[in-house]
């Protein structure tokens, strides 16, 4: 299985060959097997779509461009005859030179930055351009396509109210989703910080345990066959509670989830069928050296 990125824009060296991640080729150091372990970021704008190599049919992982680009936080080596050899180092970042992935240059980070601005200065003329076509006496209405609940250092700090002359966001327009597209956002408890109004916030996390096991039978086809037993095991072996991006919690009510959790353990299926039974076995394996 051979993996590209399209266009422009920084990508993982990532190739998945069989069973698991391999980086240039070979197997990945890490057992993660997935980007965040390396970089500690949710990525999903990617799919597998039907390719050729050499002739015979191939599955291709379609990697599209980040915005940001992501830098790995952690070691990724392979072990060969001689000894440990790294592929990659932390705190390094990678673009695609031609048909390689390789590590990023100056021009490289100043090509993505002419690319973002390009994108942002499109934006605005589109909109600009819009507004000057609207028919007079027009309403003008500003509106988020998605907003994700991260914690990165440039993320927009926001204070959620349910005061009413604070601006509202309607359900329709927010949605917490793990895509690449998605405005992100922090809470916090700074009292000059924007206010967001969110009036239903069950919509924002609408599955109940049980209904997330149906959302995903719905997503899948019900080609999958995934349980309550095996969400409460990706709960605990990743940590999933922690996470208000997928999940929340209202005081003396059961945890709730969002779409975007949905998006993220279908993403983790695609990238290993044998997701959801390592983090069984990794339970299992928890329970029996606590001797519990």
């Amino acid at each position: 299985m051979s993996c590209c990125n399209k266009a422009a824009g920084p990508s993982f060296p990532f190739v998945e060959r069989g069973r698991g991640f391999r980086t240039r080729g070979r197997p990945c150091r890490r057992n993660e097997q997935n980007p965040r372990g390396y970089t500690d970021q949710h990525f999903a704008a990617f799919e597998i779509v039907p390719g050729t190599r050499g002739g015979v049919p191939a599955a291709v992982i379609d990697v599209g461009p980040s915005d940001i680009p992501i830098v790995f936080t952690a070691h990724g080596g392979y072990a060969t005859p001689g000894g440990q050899k790294a592929a990659f180092v932390k705190g390094s970042v990678y673009f695609r030179h031609g048909a390689k992935s390789e590590p990023g240059t100056t021009d490289d980070l100043r090509q993505a930055l002419e690319r973002k601005l390009a994108q942002v200065k499109g934006f605005w003329l589109d909109g600009i351009g819009k507004i000057m076509a609207a028919p007079a006496g027009s309403d003008v209405q500003i509106v988020q396509r998605a907003i994700t609940l991260r914690e990165p250092d440039d993320a927009m700090p926001v204070r959620l109210t349910t005061d009413g002359e604070a601006p509202t966001v309607g359900t329709s327009s927010v949605a917490l989703r793990d895509a690449p597209d998605a405005v992100p956002i922090r809470l916090t408890n700074d009292e000059n910080a924007p206010t967001l109004s969110v009036m239903q916030a069950d919509k924002l996390y609408p599955y109940r345990l049980k209904e997330l096991v149906k959302r995903l039978a719905e997503r899948t086809g019900g080609q999958t066959a995934i349980g309550t037993h095996d969400l409460q095991c990706v709960r605990r072996v990743h940590k999933i509670d922690d996470d208000p991006m997928f999940t929340y919690q209202a005081q003396h009510s059961p945890r709730k989830y969002a779409e975007a959790f949905v998006d993220w353990l279908l993403s983790k299926y695609a990238e290993d069928s044998n997701f959801f039974k390592q983090a069984r076995d990794l339970v299992h394996m928890r329970s029996v050296g606590s001797g519990s």
